[in-house]
C-alpha cells in the first residue's frame, strides 16, 4: 500500500494518509476510511520513500 503519515509540527495527525489538496492555505487531508482533516499551513516536506508528509503551521 501507498498511504502516508502526516505530521503537523512534527506531530503526527494523520495515520493513513492517501490524497493531499493544496487549497491556497488550506490543505485538506484524506485518509483510507473517506475522513478528511482540513488543517491551515503549508508543505514543508513530502518524502515518498518513507511515506511521510511534513505541514508547517502558520
Amino acid at each position: 500500500m501507498c498511504e502516508s503519515k502526516v505530521y503537523l509540527d512534527d506531530d503526527l495527525i494523520v495515520e493513513d494518509a492517501i490524497r493531499i489538496e493544496v487549497e491556497g492555505d488550506k490543505i485538506v487531508i484524506y485518509d483510507i476510511l473517506g475522513d478528511r482533516k482540513e488543517i491551515n499551513g503549508k508543505l514543508k516536506l513530502v518524502d515518498l520513500k518513507e511515506h511521510k508528509i511534513f505541514i508547517n503551521s502558520r
